[in-house]
């Protein structure tokens, strides 16, 4: 019994999960989405705006959503989008949009998923300019907030991007003094017409055009693809490994680890408590021994670590102690 208990005292080793590419067949169905959120250099930016088509424009979604946090400065200047003294969205002209909830939000997205493979035959893939950096990542939070994860796992296959497929279809953009391969830039060079919008509907819109213009076929998105769920995988993984980190960033405060070794501690699936717990309960050694098992061998940067939990559960064990004693 105190083997099993001494046992779990070890966080569980965590290992990065493999994307797994789709097999995207011609008459699967393409839609095109987009997200809006508050501002983009948040950790985990909110929700504004879904927006939603088929490259043929048959089927169309368009919701704006009332975020529960602040748009943010960088999230206005983006997208146009702020709240008013009330707290309503608002568009630059200042009208107050009509908006929903995230669930809300998600269910009517999810609806419209419903309605499109009950009309058409063939599996639906999500497809997003810069989605597989991007909209992904906050659609499939979005789908575990909501508790929709299991609905949209009967309607989604999963997941490409059509920023890498344009980059190879259009290598000669690429590259220093050259136009690349954002939305604009490959509207006006494909469908011949400017392009400057951070509206959801209007960038899938520009997007669907992009795409049938350059004869993009279903299945040429399956080198980009990920099935949804290593997808979700991953950014549970993710979110956990920055969760980590954040806990670690005393150790960077005090100049024990750098960013790039905090990260890798954070990855392994080691946090400051269990870090602590390991030392306090099993000892020095047994820390050492984790480290150098699961992040790295350098003695430098194993014996900085180790020693400042030495100091650290000295003291955490002198208050146990004390606690006991009292009692």
């Amino acid at each position: 019994m105190v083997e099993d208990e001494e046992e779990d005292i070890l966080p569980p080793t965590r290992v990065p999960p493999e994307i797994v590419p789709l097999q995207i067949e011609d008459n699967d169905i393409i839609i095109v989405y987009d997200l809006e959120t508050t501002t983009a250099r948040c950790q985990k930016p909110e929700i504004m705006q879904i927006g939603a088509s088929t490259t043929d424009k048959k089927y169309t979604f368009d919701q704006y959503i009332l975020p529960v946090g602040p748009v943010g400065y960088f999230g206005e200047k983006v997208t146009g989008l702020s709240k008013n003294k009330e707290g309503k969205l608002i568009n630059k002209k200042g009208e107050v949009l009509p908006t929903v909830d995230l669930k809300e939000g998600v269910s009517g997205f999810l609806s419209f998923l419903q309605k499109v493979k009950e009309n058409e035959k063939g599996n639906i893939v999500l497809v997003a300019h810069n989605g597989n950096t991007f909209d992904n990542k906050h659609l499939i939070r979005a789908f575990i907030q909501t508790d929709s994860m299991k609905q949209a796992g009967k309607l989604v296959a999963g997941f490409s991007d059509s920023f890498p497929l344009m980059k190879d279809k259009y290598p000669e953009r690429k590259g220093k003094g050259k136009p690349g391969h954002k939305v604009g830039g490959l509207y006006e060079f494909l469908v011949g017409k400017k392009f400057e919008a951070h509206n959801a509907a209007e960038d899938v819109r520009a997007v669907c055009e992009i795409l049938m213009a350059a004869k993009v076929k279903p299945s040429d998105f399956s080198p980009y693809s990920s099935s949804l769920q290593s997808a979700s995988e991953k950014v549970k993984f993710n979110e956990a490994t920055s969760d980590n980190r954040e806990t670690l960033e005393p150790l960077i405060d005090l100049d024990i680890l750098k960013k790039g070794m905090v990260n890798k501690f954070a990855e392994a699936g080691l946090n400051y408590d269990e870090l602590l717990s390991v030392c306090c309960e099993r000892g020095p050694g047994e820390l050492t021994a984790l480290i150098r098992e699961r992040v790295t061998r350098t003695s430098r940067i194993v014996d900085r670590v180790v020693e400042y939990y030495e100091k650290i559960s000295e003291g955490a064990n002198q208050r146990i102690y004390w606690i006991a004693s009292y009692e």
